[in-house]
């Protein structure tokens, strides 16, 4: 009996890990590549030159985002270096990203979203001193 008692014993202690929460097709892309700022331009697709945007937006051309399981975005420099970090969200019918980062934060809506494109619209990017609606388009990275 006691060895009986034993082996249930350590059978009922025994526990699985908590299941990881389940990411969808649109999570996996944005988390297994590192984006890259390829252009940005205005809602109908025309292309807006860097000398036209402002200081942050500009910015963004010389990093790398990495978007992270555990709703974490880093930024990064050309050699690697962390240079800002902060949250991500997608909603929940996955039609906008919400993020929260120093110099890059808002609700963005996700405009296209493959394994070679990115595409996130900004509602108040600064052109030319005004703020205005764009596209800010992402390729894959390094």
């Amino acid at each position: 009996m006691g060895l009986l008692s034993l082996v249930l014993f350590t059978f009922a202690s025994c526990k699985k890990d908590p299941d990881q929460p389940k990411t969808s097709a649109k999570e996996d892309m944005l988390i297994n590549t590192s984006w890259k700022l390829n252009r940005v331009t205005d809602v109908d697709g025309k292309v807006i030159d860097r000398s036209r945007l402002g200081v942050f937006t500009d910015a963004i051309y010389a990093m790398s985002i990495q978007f992270q399981t555990n709703n974490r975005v880093r930024a990064l420099n050309e050699s690697g270096q962390v240079l800002n970090g902060g949250t991500w969200y997608l909603n929940a019918d996955e039609t906008v990203v919400d993020i929260d980062v120093s110099g890059f934060a808002g609700a963005f809506k996700l405009v296209t979203l493959s394994s070679n494109s990115l595409t996130l619209q900004q509602a108040n990017v600064q052109v030319d001193g005004k703020a205005q609606a764009a596209n800010l388009e992402f390729i894959p990275g390094k």
